[in-house]
């Protein structure tokens, strides 16, 4: 077993000694506070001879950085949570390298081409981690001995956990009216995907795929199914400023398609949100997985859409009809902080490559109704290799419309 190679600190506690606007939008609630959580991830690699195959399992877990005696049940459910993948990647490693080893054989008869190359990984990113909910979606990718990763299965699963009771939230938990959720979720499908061919009956399998992955949940009880199980399934997370559903294909359309998203706010549909569940704090982040857009509202009270993916020229951003193309990294992991006092930012710790060497850097970028400004450049990190501990941000945020030297 390889040693917890990467921690990531998701605090916002530094943002209850800011001064406090009165929040803008109008669900915002000064009494949700944030939770300082850790990001582990483990490398699994085998302990007898392979055959000359490369072979891994990687997984990601979370916990509470310190214990919370009124949390308890949530700091429970995430160690249960991590207790699963570890034992399963442990025990099922074995049985892992036969089946590469059929694969890889396999492959060499058929005459198609191998890179010997086999993984199974976990990871995660955190949209909601406060006193009412904690909410992460996960990101499960399979190579299996190609030659590279096109056409590897890719799929995402969401894991909401009210904070009080430790429990999984399922969607009756937390939404009013399932049909009238499934319609605004296709309206939202349609805005966002124009081109794609939905058909007539969008509606009917939104409702069907986010029923098969409630299933998941109530029947496995969060237990560690694979990628495989998430095929053709729909899924969600609890966010901020409302709720974001993944369509994982073939459920919506061909699996050259991708997987499907689409948010729906509160300000948008209130009556389809329990109360308990239709706020978040007034300061908040969310984790972005590149990719994958995601809407919300800004502390100002202003709607936006947020994106960033990785290219081979950088990072490149989205902020609704503002675009930013940034310089190269190999790995990008992206937060959008937006705080009480209206200001709004994106941190994004990219590792960079120089020959055998590479450390980590930390990139800020502000948003105006004009531009996206990269302000920062820091020679730290969000994260930190082995044991050691940075919060989140490790810095001071800049004061409006000026940069901050690290």
């Amino acid at each position: 077993m390889f040693p917890v190679n990467t921690i990531l600190s998701f605090a916002l506690l530094f943002l209850l000694l800011l001064p406090c606007a009165e929040a803008a939008d109008a669900y915002a609630d000064e009494s949700v506070l944030p939770l300082v959580l850790e990001r582990h991830v483990e490398r699994v690699g085998p302990r007898i001879d392979t055959g000359g195959l490369d072979i891994c399992l990687s997984h990601a877990s979370l916990n509470l950085r310190s214990y919370i005696r009124t949390y308890s049940k949530l700091y429970g459910r995430l160690d249960a949570h991590s207790s699963e993948q570890t034992l399963s990647h442990h025990y099922g490693m074995t049985n892992y390298i036969k089946k590469a080893a059929q694969i890889h054989e396999q492959r060499l008869a058929d005459g198609v081409p191998v890179d010997g190359v086999f993984f199974r990984e976990r990871e995660l990113f955190i949209r909601r981690a406060d006193t009412v909910a904690v909410s992460f979606l996960e990101r499960n990718l399979i190579h299996e001995g190609g030659p590279s990763l096109a056409g590897d299965l890719h799929s995402v699963y969401g894991r909401n956990i009210d904070t009080e009771s430790g429990k999984y939230i399922t969607l009756p938990d937390v939404f009013t009216d399932a049909e009238g959720l499934a319609s605004a979720i296709a309206t939202q499908l349609r805005r966002d995907y124009t081109a794609a061919p939905f058909g007539d009956n969008l509606e009917a399998a939104v409702f069907h795929c986010l029923q098969e992955g409630d299933k998941l949940i109530t029947s496995h009880h969060g237990g560690t199914y694979t990628a495989e199980g998430n095929e053709g399934v729909g899924t969600w997370t609890l966010e901020p400023r409302g709720a974001t559903f993944y369509f994982n294909p073939p459920g919506l359309g061909p699996v050259r398609a991708g997987i499907y998203c689409a948010t729906i706010l509160f300000d948008e549909y209130p009556e389809l949100f329990k109360e308990k569940y239709r706020r978040g704090p007034a300061s908040y982040a969310i984790e972005l997985m590149p990719g994958l857009p995601v809407r919300t509202i800004l502390t100002n009270g202003k709607g936006a859409a947020v994106g960033i993916y990785q290219t081979d020229s950088g990072p490149y951003l989205n902020f609704g009809p503002l675009h930013y193309q940034d310089e190269p990294a190999k790995d990008i992991r992206p937060v959008l902080a937006s705080l009480s006092d209206g200001r709004s930012f994106l941190y994004v710790d990219a590792l960079m490559e120089s020959g055998t060497a590479s450390h980590h850097e930390l990139r800020v970028f502000s948003f105006n109704d004009e531009a996206i400004t990269r302000q920062v450049t820091a020679e730290t990190s969000c994260f930190a290799p082995d044991s050691g501990f940075l919060h989140f941000p490790p810095f001071s945020l800049p004061p409006a419309n000026k940069s901050l030297a690290p």
